[in-house]
């Protein structure tokens, strides 16, 4: 598990198949992941996750379909 809060990033991007999506993130050490996007992230960027399928999708207006599996 993490250690306390280290900082707060504003204007980062996250690099998703060559798009640049805006993010805000929090620094906190976590030896297994590079980045845990929550929630709110997830929905503005209009992003499907199909548990079922095992599959994310991004649809986001303007940009084709991104998706992984």
């Amino acid at each position: 598990m993490g250690k306390s809060l280290l900082r707060y990033l504003e204007g980062v991007t996250v690099e998703v198949q060559g798009h640049q999506l805006p993010a805000k993130l929090y620094a906190l050490q976590l030896r297994d992941f590079d980045a845990i996007l929550g929630m709110d992230w997830l929905e503005a960027q209009s992003v499907v996750v199909d548990c079922q399928r095992k599959t994310i999708r991004f649809e986001i207006p303007g940009v084709p379909v991104l998706c992984f599996r």
